[in-house]
């Protein structure tokens, strides 16, 4: 006979607080019953949970711990499944995982989920909000069912489809000497940059077209957020390169002004990518809807 998830429940409170008389309390049974259960327990099992240490209460045994943390995880499962359970009863017929980079947020992405949910009510969105050189791992795991991210992420042994297209530009303080429209990359790296951390796909594009003209790339400061990026430019700092679509968002409201970048390099796909095989039809109606954008 399999244990009840209140026998679980107790065994981990258990474990826990080293009393089992807090964890009958806390599961609002009689301590004498809370024992049954976990003699019960540890019938059904095999092996003891619990030591009686000279000076009163309990101490758990390796194995008391160990499971423990399995039914950590088999509560949260429940719990999970609950709660899809209580969103079908209450309309929600299906959910998707959507893993995206911050450069799909600012083009526009929200307004397209909005649109997709108005005319699906009954598929649930979970969005999360990764680098897209973490994303593919993410999708290939199973973690999620599509992610967004650049051209350039390793997405190998991913479906593949084209979802917009994205320039980077660079951003300069408003009263910045530099006052083209347009300018190669190369005629900036004189300047100081600010710029994403490392790991970030456009760091890597900017410290390869650097080292292409021979020089080093001058990174006075890096940083994890567009905003942080746009008001350190802002301050005097630097100069910064940032997705188009990101920089126009922030440029009404900070005193900076966006310059184009000629380089071919510049333009770049922004991808849709899942494993597609396995996806649901509430994932396969979101993927369809995206690709159409």
């Amino acid at each position: 006979m399999l244990p009840d998830l209140t026998s679980l429940a107790l065994l981990r409170h258990a474990v826990e607080s080293r009393s089992l008389s807090k964890a009958a309390d806390r599961m609002h049974i009689t301590l004498s019953a809370a024992s049954r259960r976990i003699s019960l327990l540890e019938h059904q099992f095999g092996i003891e949970f619990f030591g009686r240490p000279p000076g009163g209460g309990i101490e758990p045994t390796p194995a008391g711990i160990i499971v423990a943390r399995g039914i950590d995880k088999v509560l949260q499962e429940v719990e999970r499944m609950q709660q899809e359970l209580a969103e079908y009863v209450g309309g929600i017929r299906g959910s998707v995982r959507l893993f995206v980079n911050t450069t799909a947020m600012a083009q526009g992405l929200p307004q397209e989920l909005a649109r997709f949910s108005t005319s699906r009510p009954h598929i649930k969105i979970e969005v999360r909000e990764r680098r897209s050189a973490d994303i593919p791992t993410f999708i290939r795991e199973g973690a999620g069912d599509i992610g967004i991210v650049m051209e350039g992420a390793a997405v190998e042994g991913l479906q593949v489809y084209d979802y917009k297209v994205d320039r980077l530009c660079i951003i300069v303080p408003y009263d910045h000497p530099l006052r083209a429209e347009r300018v190669a990359f190369q005629d900036l790296l004189d300047y100081d940059f600010i710029g994403l951390d490392t790991n970030a796909l456009q760091t890597e594009r900017m410290l390869s077209a650097a080292t292409v003209h021979g020089k080093n790339l001058k990174l006075r400061a890096q940083t994890q957020s567009f905003e942080a990026l746009c008001r350190m430019v802002e301050a005097g700092m630097g100069v910064g390169m940032l997705s188009g679509a990101a920089a126009s968002s922030y440029v009404p409201s900070l005193r900076i002004r966006m310059i184009h970048v000629t380089d071919p390099w510049a333009e770049r796909k922004i991808l849709l990518c899942a494993r597609r095989a396995e996806l649901d039809a509430p994932a396969q109606e979101l993927l369809s809807f995206l690709v159409q954008q």
